[in-house]
């Protein structure tokens, strides 16, 4: 028998923000707090065979009923589904890389919805599948703004199926020469293209990182984005702010903070580019960790409330194989 284990009575103090929402969602309260809180041990039961956890479930999510916890593994392209009641691996499920029910070589993501699919998103991937791996449907959410499908210039970074709408999803996207973040509303054969221009400061806060000159990614900012509800909520990395985005009214706000344990945002921002694998290049990674680092939100149920954690990293002078510093906490 095989186990997922997990760290044991784990206690953290974090400073961290919350704010907390009535059930109607009129009124919001800002406060900062110190919260301690502590992670038991978690065994699964694999049977004969081994859980992917080489990517610390960073490719994962929980079915709406909060029983099932999905973890996919990138590297073979198979899909684990955990019952988290029973605590035990229920079955792996091999996705096609070529074929009608291709999700290709790389998932950049992907999502449970109430009906219990999952949509999936990639280069030229905005689909939904049932959870034998078989496509069900595909959402033409670039063709309907005039791109090519598989258009390697925006990138999605998020997919989210409209609860009781069949043909209505939300994607997130960021166009990579602009660094412009946007969402696309699709809804049967119309769609809405909505701006996030508070996004645009992002620019401010990125380096890039360049081999003989040219692009090869970027670091230093993020955007992230979940769900509650069916409103989506969009964050980033580098402030302390928010945008909300509520499909039935199809409107979009706005929410932004200054408090005494983060501020608004983080100090530092770095150079406009460096020299790929150069000493400068993880100089510069490392002062950005040892800044604050905005995390997404999350919704506590018990509670009704949202916390948002924000964390910074110290380092030493030992550094990894590949040539970044070792973090000591």
């Amino acid at each position: 028998m095989k186990n997922i284990y997990q760290p044991s009575c784990l206690f953290i103090l974090a400073s961290l923000l919350f704010f907390a929402c009535n059930k109607g969602e009129q009124q919001s309260e800002l406060m900062y707090t110190e919260v301690q809180f502590s992670i038991d041990t978690v065994m699964v039961d694999a049977g004969d065979e081994l859980i992917y956890l080489n990517d610390n479930l960073f490719m994962s999510d929980i079915s709406v009923d909060e029983k099932l916890l999905f973890n996919f593994n990138r590297r073979e392209n198979i899909m684990e589904t955990i019952d988290l009641e029973k605590l035990q691996l229920l079955e792996k499920t091999t996705f096609e890389k070529e074929g009608p029910n291709s999700i290709g070589n790389f998932l950049s993501g992907f999502a449970t919805t109430v009906n219990n699919t999952l949509v999936m998103w990639s280069y030229g991937l905005t689909s939904e599948f049932s959870n034998d791996a078989t496509k069900l449907k595909d959402f033409p959410v670039l063709q309907s703004i005039g791109l090519p499908k598989d258009d390697s210039s925006v990138y999605p970074s998020r997919l989210y199926k409209v609860s009781g709408q069949e043909d209505r999803v939300i994607a997130l996207f960021i166009e990579w020469s602009t660094r412009r973040y946007f969402l696309v509303d699709l809804d049967g054969d119309k769609s809405e293209v909505i701006e996030l221009p508070a996004f645009e400061k992002l620019k401010e806060a990125s380096t890039d990182i360049l081999y003989d000159g040219q692009w090869a990614g970027s670091f230093g900012s993020g955007v992230s984005s979940s769900v509650h509800g069916d409103k989506l909520l969009i964050s980033n990395s580098v402030f302390n702010e928010l945008y909300i985005y509520d499909p039935a009214s199809r409107t979009l706000a706005e929410k932004s903070w200054d408090g005494p344990l983060v501020g608004k945002q983080r100090t530092y921002m770095g150079p406009k580019s460096v020299e790929g694998e150069s000493p400068q290049q993880y100089d510069e990674m490392r002062k950005v960790e040892e800044d604050f680092t905005f995390m997404s939100f999350l919704w506590d149920a018990q509670h009704e409330r949202y916390y948002r954690f924000a964390y910074k990293k110290t380092f030493g002078e030992e550094k990894e194989e590949w040539g970044f510093y070792k973090a000591t906490g």
